[in-house]
């Protein structure tokens, strides 16, 4: 299958504010644009079963408009305040051919949350070559900065910490789905996991609500992968190159489990330039 990584730029024309977290309200968003242009494609895409052919990030700003305004004190001290003409932005990936049509023609609108009254005009569309996320070299150890809450679900269990064998395994699980012409081997995988450390890490679990109100909890902060061998290193490069795009673990349609590589790939350095207005 094809991977499509897409990057949306709008402009704030309404004031509003986002929380901390807002991969929930971006998804609904998503789907509100969709089911406007395609409602049974939202529908079918939205109900997929298993590992989703799709993830979203958060709404990111990316350029404010220079202005404060004094905050309202009843709102909630961790949202974020998005004034007229601030730029703002989120990443689409898939490998779902008939989504990929559909961001294109389905996102030249303007876009309203339900929160605080946000209106957002689509400004421009980036389409990010995904070869462009899986030529990086990564070092070793790996530093991965975890941006939002990460977990993970073993059976009844639920699990906050970023430990190597769930990031990787779910990973794999990702990977085997999103490209399926060249899956890994289980058997071999788990004798790989087994070569993956943490050799540091500085964090803490954080909180974040989407659809439903349905509270996540998960690590965020830094986590250093240490490989033991150039095999491992290969192995764990790979699948941290095609998470950066999908994100990991719980919650990767509505922003959770995203991460980057500090230095190596970030949100900024994907994209070469925006046409800013």
């Amino acid at each position: 299958m094809d991977v499509w990584y897409f990057r949306i730029l709008f402009q704030v024309t309404s004031f509003g504010t986002i929380p901390k977290h807002s991969g929930g309200m971006a998804r609904g968003m998503f789907f509100e644009m969709l089911k406007a242009h395609d409602k049974h494609a939202a529908t079918e895409i939205h109900d997929e079963p298993g590992i989703k052919s799709f993830a979203l990030s958060n709404l990111m700003v990316m350029k404010s408009n220079g202005h404060q305004r004094k905050m309202d004190r009843r709102r909630k001290s961790r949202d974020i305040e998005l004034l007229e003409g601030t730029l703002v932005y989120f990443d689409v990936a898939t490998v779902n051919e008939q989504l990929a049509k559909l961001v294109p023609i389905s996102f030249n609108r303007s876009w309203k949350a339900d929160h605080d009254g946000l209106e957002l005009k689509a400004l421009e569309l980036t389409q990010v070559n995904p070869s462009t996320v899986m030529s990086k070299e990564l070092p070793n150890p790996i530093p991965v900065r975890f941006h939002t809450p990460t977990s993970f679900t073993m059976g009844s269990q639920y699990i906050v910490w970023p430990e190597p064998s769930l990031v990787f395994s779910n990973l794999v699980s990702i990977w085997n789905v999103w490209y399926p012409k060249t899956t890994w081997d289980r058997e071999h995988v788990d004798g790989l996991l087994k070569k993956i450390h943490v050799e540091s890490a500085d964090g803490r679990i954080s909180r974040a609500t989407t659809g439903k109100k349905k509270v996540h909890r998960g690590w965020v902060g830094m986590v250093w992968y240490r490989c033991e061998d150039e095999e491992t290193h290969r192995f764990a490069s790979s699948l941290l190159k095609i998470g950066f795009m999908t994100g990991v673990g719980r919650g990767r349609t509505a922003g959770l489990g995203r991460f980057s590589i500090p230095n190596v790939l970030t949100m900024q350095n994907v994209v070469e330039k925006y046409a800013l207005i």
